[in-house]
């Protein structure tokens, strides 16, 4: 779920939110800061391994209130700080579950919202 700008560089996510009742390509779950001691960017490959290791089952579990695994329709995405980003001040990343093949309705919480 990467968009890319007009030159071919990855570009910067955009996210409108919805109600869970309308279609969506997505739904946000958690959000961390990336820290690094000397405010150096750290690599994408150390920003990614930090995203899967946050983003996993259990802030998944805590926000969905339950231990039931993810539905296996749904997949685990997140938007990365890029190195530019990075030095713009930009170091959230946000986790997300999609559904690869298109847009869904409702939440992935049992309450549904």
């Amino acid at each position: 779920m990467r968009d890319y700008d007009a030159s071919g560089a990855p570009a910067a996510p955009s996210v409108d939110i919805v109600p869970c009742g309308q279609p969506h390509d997505g739904e946000a779950f958690a959000v961390f800061t990336v820290e690094n001691g000397d405010g150096a960017f750290p690599g994408a490959d150390r920003i990614r391994v930090t995203a899967e290791q946050k983003c996993g089952e259990t802030a998944l579990a805590g926000y969905r209130g339950t231990d039931a695994p993810l539905p296996e329709s749904l997949e685990l995405y997140y938007y990365l700080p890029t190195e530019s980003s990075w030095d713009d001040g930009g170091r959230k990343v946000t986790c997300f579950v999609g559904h690869p093949a298109g847009q869904r309705t409702g939440s992935i919480r049992p309450s549904g919202s």
